[in-house]
């Protein structure tokens, strides 16, 4: 079963509305997700109109329910997710538009909030990572379909839910090529219950003074760069989605 978390990306989009809308309970806390109703094998949550105690309105980054998402997905069967996720470039080579697949994550205690379903034993003491298989999939299923697409670089994830400041953006430039504010998050409970986990993510904008003060982050810019990049997602999406059905085909064959 492959399991989506989508975000701000995701907000206009029609894509998952045949899906059909259910809840779970889980021990972190009630859940909304929609399945597809066709094969019963694609989970999709909205992560930031999961929450069902919150009456599913919008949470803001730093107060997504992570470990009740990741939870859901797990209790559901899902043992490969991927993250869907807007995100700034740290590398003026990665230009609004760029689809990118990374390779690896950053988010220390000082700029991310610490996230995990272990906080007193040694269970949580596992070694994090973007699953590599999961990697290949969606470079098999991108490549030649989506333009621009890049392979590799690293997701640094900050607490939000305001964008960075310029000074912020020249110290993030060390440790990573993208930034956003939940996949590092995601990633990390993904791998604490044995979910292969990989970030599908779009360039929506350029971080915050990247190019300099002639280059300062605009919200009305994010928006529409958002809403132009959307159809974009949602091809990339329904090419992972044939890819494994292709897949599934293939192995069901004697």
């Amino acid at each position: 079963m492959l399991g989506v978390l989508g975000g701000t990306s995701l907000f206009q989009s029609r894509l998952f509305s045949p899906f059909e809308r259910r809840t779970i309970e889980t021990p972190y806390g009630r859940v909304v997700y929609h399945i597809d109703p066709a094969t019963q094998q694609i989970v999709y949550i909205q992560r930031h109109h999961a929450d069902v105690d919150r009456n599913e309105a919008y949470a803001p980054p730093h107060h997504i329910n992570h470990r009740a998402n990741v939870a859901a997905l797990h209790q559901l069967g899902v043992r490969r997710c991927i993250g869907v996720c807007s995100v700034g470039s740290l590398n003026p080579d990665l230009t609004v538009g760029t689809c990118v697949i990374p390779d690896d994550f950053s988010m220390l205690p000082v700029m991310a909030t610490v996230v995990t379903f272990y906080e007193d034993d040694a269970r949580g003491h596992k070694v994090p990572a973007l699953d590599e298989g999961l990697r290949a999939d969606l470079r098999q299923a991108l490549t030649g379909v989506i333009h621009p697409l890049h392979m590799g670089g690293t997701y640094v994830q900050t607490r939000g839910p305001r964008f960075e400041t310029p000074a912020e953006v020249r110290a993030l430039r060390m440790f990573g090529d993208v930034v956003g504010m939940t996949a590092g998050a995601e990633a990390v409970c993904c791998g604490e219950l044995d979910i292969r986990y990989a970030q599908l993510c779009m360039v929506d904008n350029l971080a915050n003074g990247l190019l300099g003060d002639a280059q300062r982050l605009s919200e009305k810019a994010f928006v529409a760069a958002v809403q132009q990049n959307l159809k974009t997602v949602e091809r990339a999406i329904q090419r992972v989605f044939a890819f494994y059905a292709l897949a599934a085909e293939d192995a069901a064959r004697p």
